[in-house]
């Protein structure tokens, strides 16, 4: 099974990955949990904040990871991962190539829509549930996650993404609503098997 985590910055994906990771029906099912290094990436740029990046940058890391997230995922047929597809075109979308020719956003969007269709499941984490962690790496400005918030949002309908979105700021919380949806999902799976 391949689910993708999704949503904007400082909303707790990669904190409940590595909590769900430590449940073993959870890591029976995904077997192994994927997550991109934008951090590591971003220093290779030269910066430590993507506040600091020209747009020319922007553009260049954002490919740069996608094409990184491909090489992660490929050959690959049960995971977890922290950001989707759906997260990588909301940022190219909303940042980085507003100012370009549309078939070029078009491009770049088409491609990451056609790589989200291969998860079987996406978890949307909205923003302002859990206060924000300014890390020094993402980006300070809150109303520029919110806005990369509502472009997932959109994409996921947009796509036609089968997704579920989390219900509670609560890491307990959070995790049984993902343990009942796979437990609901396994079930399902079971039954169409037979």
């Amino acid at each position: 099974m391949k689910i993708a985590f999704t949503g904007s910055s400082s909303t707790g994906k990669t904190t409940l990955a590595k909590r769900l990771m430590q449940h073993q029906e959870f890591a029976n099912v995904v077997g192994n949990f994927i997550t991109e290094d934008a951090r590591s990436l971003l220093e290779s740029f030269g910066h430590k904040s993507m506040d600091n990046m020209s747009r020319d940058e922007l553009r260049k890391f954002q490919k740069c990871y996608l094409d990184q997230k491909i090489a992660n995922e490929k050959s690959r047929d049960s995971f977890l991962v922290d950001r989707s597809y759906v997260d990588v075109a909301a940022y190219w979308l909303v940042r980085d190539s507003y100012d370009l020719p549309l078939i070029e956003q078009t491009d770049f969007e088409n491609k990451c829509r056609d790589l989200a269709a291969s998860y079987d499941l996406h978890i949307q984490f909205p923003f302002d549930q859990i206060p924000f962690i300014s890390d020094g790496y993402r980006s300070k400005d809150l109303d520029f996650h919110r806005d990369i918030a509502m472009k997932i949002q959109y994409l996921l309908d947009k796509w036609g993404c089968k997704y579920i979105s989390i219900e509670s700021p609560v890491i307990e919380k959070r995790i049984d609503q993902v343990l009942l949806i796979l437990s609901d999902y396994s079930h399902d799976r079971n039954s169409q098997q037979r």
